[in-house]
């Protein structure tokens, strides 16, 4: 078990971007972001984290606008206790 097993949803809303293309190019930046910096999240064995990202500006930002802002995420995602037997 490690880092790998974690899920990410990635949502724009269709209400705050219009085009498609729009809201595709903010969820690849994000998971781009994610990609690279995983390796911030809390790890504990036998653990797997579901995370949910939800971009809700009405603006277009760029890689080097969401990457900080999804850093400062992980880094607040708390450590799971291991489960009780």
């Amino acid at each position: 078990m490690g880092i790998s097993d974690n899920q990410l949803l990635v949502s724009v809303s269709k209400k705050k971007l219009k085009n498609a293309t729009d809201r595709n190019y903010i969820k690849r930046r994000v998971k781009e972001a994610y990609r690279l910096n995983k390796h911030l999240l809390p790890s504990t064995q036998g653990s797997k984290k579901l995370i949910a990202l939800i971009y809700v500006s009405n603006d277009l930002m760029g890689y080097h606008d969401i990457s900080p802002k999804v850093i400062k995420v992980l880094r607040k995602v708390p450590v799971a206790k291991p489960p009780q037997e």
